[in-house]
C-alpha cells in the first residue's frame, strides 16, 4: 500500500482554502476542481509519493469529480494538473494532467508533456510525450473499451478505482457520490514516462534522482492550466506568470531542503567572463509576485595548473571570485575581469545559501548533477604567472644520500601567464647542512652571499629560465636529517608589484655512527705477584652520534682482578651495580659509556694481579 506524504512549502503542508475564502483561485472553480482542506481549512490539500519507479499524486477537492455515465467517463469536464519546475524559475517544464475534457466513449486520459518556455500555458489536446487511459486495463494502449462500471475494480461504494486513477469519497456519513463531501483524486504515472529526448529539439529525461517542485492546479480550459485553482495557502492572483511551487522533491519522494544549483555557465574569453548560475529552491510570494528564497550566491575558482580538470593540484584551493547579482527567479550573474588572472585552466563553482541558512556548493549538490563545475581556459590574460616554477634536487653520488655526497639543485622559472614578468629575481639560501661548491652555480649569479642571487630581468609570456648549483652534505650530521632548500622568486607584472613564488626541494640524509675500540697494557713482561694496568680506548669515527655505547671486557686468565680498580676517563668507579656506569661481576667488566659524538673518544682502565 502506498504511503503518501503531504506536499509542503518550507516543510509545512499546503492547506488551500475553499470557495470565496480562497485567495489563489481563478474563474469561480466548481467543487470538483476547487482544492479543499477540510471543514476548518487546516488539512493538507495535496499529497505526493515517489519510490523511484512511479510518481503518485493526490488532489483533495470540494466535490465529486466523477462522471460515471454518458460520454467522457469517468471524470467530469475539467483537468487536474501537476506543473513540475525542474530548474527553479517558477515556470513548468514537465506537466502531468488528468484530462477530463474528453467527450468520447473511451476513458479520459492521463497526459505528460514537456515544454521549456516561459509560460504555464500549453495545448491540452497535444499527444505529449506520454498519453494513456486513466481507466481500464493497464496495457499501454490508449483507448480502452467499456465504461465506468466495468473499469471500477473496487467493491467499496465510496471508492472508484480505475487503475491508474482512483477517486475516494472522504465523508462516509454522506451517501456515495454526495455533492456535500470532499474527495481524493489519485493519479499515478511511471517515472520512465518522463522522457523528452525524442522531441525536436531533444528535451531531458527525468529520473528517480531528478529534482522538481510542484505547482498543482485545476482548470476547465484547453490551454490555461491555472484557469480554476492553484494549490497555495495564501493570496496569489492567477495569471500566466511564474508560480510559487513548494519544496523540492526527488523521484524517491525525498524532500530536499537545501538549494540545488541546477545550472552553471561561463562565456570565456575575451574578458570579462560572465558567470551564470541557476539555483532551485522553494518559491514564495512577496508583494503578490513569485520569488525565490535564496539569500545569496557567490562564485569560486580553482586553478587547475596541471591542466587535467581535476582538483588534484598541490597547494591549490577554492578561492572566492565575487557575489552574484540576481537577474531573475533563481538566476544569478557575476562579471569577472580575467585579464588580470593567470592564463591556464580553471574550475568554477557556485555556492548558494538560502534564507533558511542551508548552503550548497555546486561540487556537492544534494540532487541533480552532484558535481557541477564550469571549465574555463583563460587565453585572455594580460599578466605573468610564475606559479608553475619548480625546484628539484638529485644526488650525484647515487643511491642513498650520505654525508659528503654532492647534491645538484635545479630551479626552473616558468611564465605561464599572458604577459611579461619584469624585475624577476631568484634568491636561493643554501641549506645550513650544505657546503656550497664554489663556482658551481650556472649561469653565474650576481651574488653568492648571504644567498645565491640571479637577477633574471624580464621573462616573456611562455618563456622559462633554468638555474643550477651544487652543494656537499656536511659531516657530521644526524641520521634522517631533512635537507630543505628554499628559493624565492620575486617579480612584477602589469600594475602588480612585489609578487613572489616560493620553490623548495628536499632530500633526506642517511648517517650512522662507527664505534672503534683498542686495548693496551702497561708492561710487556710480568712475574707472579706483579700488578698490571689494562687501558681500553674507544671512539666514534662515523658520521652520526653514537648513543647507548656499552663496552664489555673479561679479566685475563692467570690473573685476579683488583677490587674497585676501574677508572672511566680518569674517574675512579666502584664495582657495584650502581649508577656510576661500571659493573664488575665474576670476572666480567661492563662499562656504560653512553653518548659519544662524532670524533669523540675516551678511555677506561682496570688493574689485575698476576697469579
Amino acid at each position: 500500500m502506498l504511503t503518501t506524504s503531504a506536499y509542503t512549502r518550507l516543510g509545512v503542508p499546503e492547506a488551500d482554502k475553499t470557495g470565496q475564502t480562497d485567495g489563489s483561485k481563478g474563474a469561480s472553480p466548481q467543487s470538483s476542481n476547487d482544492f479543499s482542506s477540510g471543514p476548518l481549512n487546516d488539512q493538507p490539500s495535496f499529497f505526493y509519493y515517489g519510490n523511484g519507479t512511479i510518481l503518485y499524486f493526490r488532489f483533495r477537492v470540494g466535490g465529486p469529480p466523477t462522471a460515471l455515465t454518458g460520454s467522457g467517463q469517468p471524470f467530469t469536464s475539467a483537468t487536474w494538473n501537476v506543473l513540475m519546475d525542474t530548474d527553479g524559475d517558477g515556470w513548468k517544464e514537465f506537466v502531468v494532467f488528468l484530462d477530463g475534457t474528453s467527450s468520447t466513449v473511451q476513458p479520459d486520459d492521463i497526459v505528460i508533456i514537456y515544454e521549456n518556455v516561459n509560460s504555464q500555458r500549453f495545448d491540452m489536446n497535444q499527444v505529449g510525450i506520454w498519453r494513456q487511459d486513466c481507466a481500464g486495463p493497464n496495457d499501454n494502449v490508449d483507448g480502452a473499451s467499456g465504461k465506468s462500471s466495468t473499469w471500477d475494480t473496487d467493491p467499496d461504494a465510496y471508492v472508484w478505482d480505475f487503475g491508474r486513477t482512483r477517486v475516494v469519497q472522504i465523508d462516509r456519513t454522506k451517501p456515495a457520490g454526495s455533492q456535500n463531501s470532499e474527495y481524493w483524486i489519485d493519479v499515478q504515472v511511471p517515472v520512465e514516462a518522463f522522457d523528452a529526448r525524442s522531441l525536436t529539439p531533444p528535451g531531458p529525461q527525468l529520473t528517480a534522482s531528478s529534482f522538481f517542485s510542484i505547482a498543482a492546479t485545476t482548470s476547465a480550459s484547453n490551454t490555461d492550466p491555472t484557469h480554476k485553482d492553484l494549490l497555495y495557502s495564501g493570496d496569489f492572483a492567477l495569471a500566466d506568470v511564474p508560480l510559487p511551487g513548494g519544496d523540492l522533491y526527488d523521484g524517491y519522494g525525498t524532500r530536499i531542503d537545501a538549494p540545488i544549483i541546477a545550472g552553471l555557465t561561463q562565456t570565456g574569453c575575451p574578458s570579462p567572463d560572465t558567470l551564470k548560475a541557476t539555483v532551485a529552491d522553494v518559491l514564495t510570494v512577496v508583494g503578490g509576485l513569485t520569488t525565490d528564497t535564496i539569500d545569496s550566491v557567490w562564485f569560486e575558482v580553482y586553478y587547475d595548473y596541471n591542466g587535467d580538470w581535476a582538483e588534484n593540484d598541490p597547494g591549490q584551493t577554492w578561492t572566492r571570485i565575487g557575489a552574484g547579482t540576481r537577474t531573475g527567479i533563481g538566476q544569478f550573474r557575476y562579471v569577472w575581469d580575467v585579464s588580470q588572472v593567470s592564463a591556464g585552466n580553471f574550475l568554477i563553482r557556485a555556492v548558494a545559501r538560502d534564507k533558511q541558512n542551508n548552503t550548497t556548493y555546486s561540487t556537492s549538490n544534494p540532487a541533480g548533477t552532484t558535481y557541477l563545475v564550469a571549465k574555463f581556459t583563460n587565453t585572455c590574460s594580460a599578466i605573468a604567472v610564475l606559479n608553475t616554477s619548480t625546484k628539484s634536487v638529485s644526488d650525484l653520488n647515487g643511491a642513498q644520500t650520505l654525508p659528503g655526497d654532492t647534491l645538484l639543485y635545479t630551479i626552473v622559472i616558468r611564465n605561464t601567464g599572458g604577459g611579461s614578468a619584469t624585475s624577476v629575481v631568484l634568491k636561493d639560501t643554501v641549506s645550513a647542512y650544505l657546503n656550497y661548491v664554489v663556482n658551481s652555480a650556472a649561469p653565474t649569479p650576481a651574488a653568492t652571499t648571504p644567498a645565491l642571487q640571479w637577477n633574471v630581468g624580464t621573462l616573456a609570456a611562455g618563456a622559462s629560465a633554468t638555474f643550477t648549483f651544487r652543494g656537499v652534505v656536511k659531516s657530521p650530521i644526524a641520521n634522517q636529517t631533512e635537507v630543505l632548500n628554499k628559493g624565492w622568486i620575486t617579480y612584477n607584472t602589469g600594475a602588480m608589484t612585489g609578487l613572489s613564488r616560493l620553490v623548495t626541494a628536499s632530500i633526506t640524509v642517511t648517517s650512522q655512527p662507527m664505534a672503534t675500540c683498542s686495548k693496551s697494557v702497561n708492561k710487556s713482561t710480568a712475574a707472579p705477584g706483579d700488578t698490571l694496568t689494562y687501558t681500553v680506548t674507544y671512539g666514534n669515527n662515523g658520521t652520526d652520534t653514537a648513543t647507548f655505547l656499552i663496552i664489555s671486557d673479561t679479566v685475563p686468565t692467570q690473573t685476579s682482578y683488583v677490587l674497585n680498580s676501574v677508572t672511566l676517563n680518569g674517574v675512579p668507579k666502584t664495582d657495584a651495580a650502581d649508577a656510576d656506569q661500571v659493573t664488575v661481576s665474576g670476572g666480567n667488566i661492563s662499562v656504560s659509556v653512553g653518548t659519544v659524538p662524532v670524533g669523540g673518544s675516551g678511555t677506561f682502565s682496570f688493574r689485575v694481579r698476576v697469579k
